[in-house]
């Protein structure tokens, strides 16, 4: 009877222990560049050539806490955008949709360039003492911008799948006249900005919810489940499909709302791409195909996925935004 009570009292200890707060909860809690009293909010005055800069040690700090909290062994070191690629990045920037340079403008107070990131890019939000997100950073690492932006984002998609002889899986992002490494950098610099517009819009619990319910947000609600979405993990030691599962893993995302396979991560993920595609498709008119191609036969696995029927909520979402 003694045991018994004893292993009953253990399961209700276990099951009423809180869980423990997300990784940006804690990161939010110490890192001084997410709180606004740590920038001269001046700055967000300077034009777009003059946020982009070499990373400062608040932002630096950031970056360790996250690749601490992600095990990543990188460590990020400042670096300098070369002055003729910061010129076309700049141009490149100001071609954006006025909607969307409007808050661009408005919300990044930086652009700031890093070697060993352990990524792409990365972004954050400054929060206020009223816990509000008036403004983020974004994060650039220029050594992983040295392909141009398909190969850019093949390299990225093909993280999860190990290769086939005779079997390749490519991403187009660009038509060939417009395929830069500038164009590239758009593209991140858009994902990464819908991560700040998720903060500032509160369309996702905050980064310093220690307790986030996110049924509370609409947005939220679209994120899909399917058999294969467990498995799927960018950037991993080891992938965890063959490229000859390709077929089978994107037959199971067909019917989803999510415009790619990178925005089956997580809800933040999820929202970051369907902003970003959203721009890229919707507005500029550029697409985002995904082929297989096995033995010389090509199979177009996804075209456009945001110009779907099933995206029309996700659409209107960030149309609405865009809007204000």
């Amino acid at each position: 009877m003694r045991l018994n009570s004893l292993v009953l009292l253990l399961f209700l200890t276990a099951a009423c222990k809180e869980p423990a707060p997300p990784a940006s909860a804690a990161i939010y809690a110490i890192a001084p560049a997410t709180h606004v009293s740590t920038w001269d909010q001046n700055l967000l005055g300077r034009p777009l050539p003059a946020r982009i800069e070499p990373a400062t040690e608040p932002l630096l700090d950031y970056i360790r806490r996250w690749n601490e909290s992600d095990g990543f062994q990188a460590v990020p070191k400042p670096a300098r955008m070369d002055a003729k690629d910061k010129e076309a990045l700049a141009r490149e920037l100001s071609n954006l949709p006025p909607p969307v340079l409007k808050l661009l403008q408005k919300h990044v107070i930086t652009i700031a360039t890093v070697e060993d990131l352990g990524g792409s890019a990365m972004a954050g939000a400054a929060f206020d003492d009223r816990g509000e997100f008036p403004f983020g950073f974004l994060i650039l690492d220029i050594n992983m911008f040295k392909r141009n932006a398909n190969q850019w984002i093949s390299y990225k998609e093909n993280t999860v799948f190990q290769p086939e002889p005779g079997t390749s899986y490519t991403v187009t992002l660009e038509p060939e006249v417009s395929n830069t490494r500038i164009a590239g950098m758009r593209f991140v610099i858009l994902h990464e900005l819908g991560h700040i517009i998720a903060q500032v819009t509160r369309s996702l619990p905050a980064f310093t919810d220690r307790r986030p319910d996110r049924n509370k947000f609409p947005f939220a609600r679209t994120f899909d489940e399917f058999p294969l979405r467990g498995r799927i993990k960018f950037y991993a030691d080891k992938p965890p499909f063959s490229v000859m599962e390709a077929e089978r893993l994107y037959s199971e995302f067909s019917p989803t709302r999510f415009p790619t396979l990178y925005s089956c991560v997580d809800e933040e993920e999820d929202f970051s791409e369907t902003f970003a595609l959203y721009i890229h498709t919707v507005l500029m008119k550029k697409p985002y195909e995904v082929k297989l191609i096995e033995k010389g036969k090509t199979t177009v696995l996804a075209r456009d996925r945001i110009l779907l029927p099933q995206m029309k909520e996700k659409r209107d979402f960030i149309a609405r935004i865009l809007e204000k």
